[in-house]
């Protein structure tokens, strides 16, 4: 009768923690899942806070996308170093989150195509390499000197 109650709690023990490790793993996969969508949705929305800002000032959008010579122009400046944040974290989301790469795959893309037609850009990672990583990973000089 002692054995019969045993294995009784026994299974009914194994039976718990098997529902338990099953509703743990219920939970990683939607935390992650919120993470990816999370992680993609701020890349996309600092990305677009940035194009809405050369909407509201148009005279800037040579030196970014038409190769344009930049100036000493303060908001040139933000405006090129808040791209490069945008940019250099949609790379960094689909490196660090492999599952993620399908929100943000067009970034590293796109952070070629300005190193390759925007001057500021270039400029502003071959000056600070470590404050923008994933782009001057990018950077066809990082890649000259591999």
């Amino acid at each position: 009768m002692v054995t019969a109650i045993s294995l009784g709690s026994l299974i009914a023990s194994l039976l718990l923690v098997a529902w338990q490790t099953n509703s743990l793993s219920r939970q990683t996969r939607l935390q992650t899942q919120t993470a990816v969508a999370t992680s993609g949705d701020i890349a996309l929305t600092m990305l677009q806070t940035v194009m809405l800002r050369l909407l509201d000032q148009p005279q800037l959008f040579p030196y970014i996308y038409e190769g344009r010579q930049p100036t000493n122009d303060p908001q040139l400046r933000l405006l090129a170093e808040a791209l490069a944040d945008a940019v250099n974290y949609g790379c960094e989301v689909g490196r660090e989150l492999p599952i993620a790469a399908s929100r943000v795959e067009g970034f590293a893309d796109y952070g070629v195509f300005l190193l390759e037609n925007s001057p500021i850009i270039r400029r502003l990672i071959e000056e600070h390499p470590s404050w923008w990583p994933e782009l001057a990973n990018l950077s066809p000089s990082q890649e000259a000197g591999s």
